[in-house]
């Protein structure tokens, strides 16, 4: 995007003395600059009219930037509320839709109705010992299918009615991209309800993938319950779900304040005024209508009103400023009588976000309910105000910059950073042939059977619409080059039990070595940083026995190939091993 430079960047003075110098050189005849010249008159009265054209030049609005980011395909994004989980005291109890919180001062709203249930223990067998949630790995070290958890229940489940049992998971340090519908989990799971003695299937809707990430498992029992059993049905890594916290009486409460509807106005000036600030008004909660003959008419909301005709009931709302703008009967209809608002709410924006460990009371269907908020806002979920111009033309920035298909190495390795539910170390793109594009993955969670299938079809699905024509994708997990490293150290007469330091330093430099495809091992350098450290005199012999049989050593490096990581195994200092951990407990194998 070209770098905007406004036209009214000089002063009349300096026009002035700018054309003057000029003069010298395209009129060297010309020696009197004095005001009595007529000439300098002349002058003075076009730099004049120069800087008034500039003046004039550069007066852009906020409404001609609105009318750019148009032409660019974008716009501001509106102002979003923020979304709170709270933890309500277990008792079996039903908020109904419209129930409302003082959280610190700050309204909050429930937009469904919510059946609460009771407290919950879980265990690994039905009837057995209960287990701390926090931390709790309900698939166990090395989830395999087949493997389940119970949940029993302090109060019974109403059968047919819908529960909601949320899951708080510990982040990934990885992090990546949420998975959302439409793409693969690595886990699957199914319930089952404890009816009279006997386990019936549930009907779920697991927004937690497997407990892959936090979300909620909306349940359905058949019939009254009073247990709950999960069990996994499809997996495909060994790294084990964490969840820190499960709940059957969490809701989700929206920071937003309904106004009492319906609000009549009498239509007398453009724009409409709404007295809302400092509040902002949600834009897809807002409805409109006037009054005409035989009733009242829906008018339908617009970003632009310079695009509607003479017969078009639309408007324009500023949710900042609380206003509502109509037509002029040439750019929009005009009201001709009153304005009714039929639905509105209001939000703080990003003066909603309450900080977490908040004690508060929802209300609701005669019901007043103790509450807590045990957990910060995650980003996606943090309210926000609405996007000023600036700030939606530096998004756009951004976002241009980013690729949008797979034609280069560097496209395919930024775009699988955004393939949703992939959680990988490393990555690598090449082209192996003409035609062809291989893609190999390091996930961040090794396994035995190698890449989870889960994993290829998420990463074939995002890249097959962004790929260059007529090119054949192909995903690999990597193929290591393992092996053992063997240091033969002399330290310095007064340096004891050392070994182990450099055992860690070289196990460093191994890990480091390991997150890359195609790394160039050189030996050599790791030779100088143990010679580098003030115990060590000599590192004598230094090399890298592979499983394959080859010998690395200091004298010459080795560059891996593309899809190639390197994986030590051991590390032995002077012909024994320093270390706690192997490279099985590494490489969670």
């Amino acid at each position: 995007m070209l770098d905007y430079k406004s036209p009214d960047d000089m002063t009349y003075a300096e026009i002035l003395a700018e054309a003057t110098a000029k003069l010298r050189a395209l009129a060297p005849e010309w020696t009197d600059y004095n005001t009595h010249d007529p000439g300098v008159t002349f002058l003075e009265m076009l730099c004049w009219l120069t800087e008034n054209q500039r003046y004039y030049l550069s007066r852009i609005t906020e409404k001609h930037e609105l009318k750019y980011l148009k032409l660019l395909g974008t716009a501001p994004i509106s102002a979003r509320p923020a979304r709170l989980l709270a933890v309500c005291e277990p008792m079996g109890a039903k908020l109904p839709k419209g129930s409302k919180a003082d959280v610190n001062g700050v309204p909050f709203t429930l937009e469904e109705d919510v059946n609460l249930g009771g407290k919950i223990t879980v265990s690994r067998e039905y009837g057995g010992a209960a287990s701390d949630v926090y931390g709790f790995k309900p698939f166990g070290e090395k989830p395999r299918a087949g493997a389940e958890f119970y949940i029993a229940l302090d109060e019974p489940l109403i059968g047919g009615e819908e529960y909601r049992l949320y899951a708080v998971t510990a982040r990934d340090k990885t992090g990546g991209t949420p998975l959302r519908d439409g793409y693969y989990p690595t886990y699957e799971i199914e319930m089952a309800a404890l009816c009279g003695g006997e386990w019936l299937p549930c009907e779920i809707r697991d927004g937690s993938y497997g407990f892959s990430q936090s979300g909620a498992i909306a349940l359905i029992s058949p019939l009254p319950c009073v247990a709950l059993k999960c069990a996994l049905i499809r997996c495909e890594a060994d790294a084990p779900p964490v969840v820190e916290a499960l709940c059957l009486s969490a809701v989700e409460l929206v920071q937003k304040e309904y106004a009492a509807v319906p609000i009549r106005y009498e239509f007398r000036e453009n724009p409409l005024c709404l007295d809302t600030p400092p509040l902002i008004a949600v834009k897809e909660d807002f409805r409109l209508f006037t009054e005409e003959e035989g009733g009242l008419t829906e008018w339908s909301q617009t970003d632009d009103l310079s695009c509607s005709g003479p017969f078009d009931r639309h408007y324009e709302l500023d949710e900042t400023e609380g206003t509502v703008r109509f037509g002029d009967n040439v750019r929009g209809k005009k009201p001709e009588k009153g304005v009714v608002i039929a639905s509105m709410s209001l939000t703080a924006g990003s003066e909603g976000n309450v900080k977490e460990n908040l004690d508060f009371t929802i209300s609701g269907g005669g019901a007043e309910i103790k509450a807590r908020n045990p957990f910060p806002l995650p980003p996606e979920n943090a309210g926000a105000n609405r996007e000023t111009v600036s700030e939606a033309f530096e998004r756009f920035v951004r976002e241009s910059k980013k690729p949008y298909a797979a034609f280069t190495a560097a496209d395919c390795l930024a775009l699988i950073r955004r393939v949703p539910g992939l959680r990988i170390e490393s990555a690598n793109a090449y082209f192996p042939e003409e035609g062809k594009t291989r893609i190999c993955v390091n996930p961040a969670h090794k396994s035995e059977k190698g890449l989870p299938p889960a994993y290829v079809r998420n990463i074939r699905k995002f890249l097959f619409e962004r790929r260059a024509p007529c090119v054949e994708l192909e995903i690999t997990p990597p193929s290591y080059r393992t092996g053992d490293l063997f240091a033969e150290i002399r330290f310095e007469e007064w340096a004891d039990g050392k070994e182990k330091e450099i055992s860690l330093m070289l196990r460093r430099l191994a890990d480091e070595a390991g997150k890359r495809f195609g790394v160039t091992v050189s030996l050599s350098k790791w030779k100088s940083e143990i010679e580098a450290a003030p115990y060590a005199r000599e590192a004598n012999g230094l090399t890298l026995k592979q499983r394959n049989g080859e010998i690395i050593g200091v004298f010459k490096d080795k560059t891996l190939s593309p899809d190639e990581i390197l994986k030590v195994e051991k590390i032995f200092i002077n012909g024994a091993s320093y270390e706690e951990r192997t490279s099985n407990d590494l490489y969670g194998m």
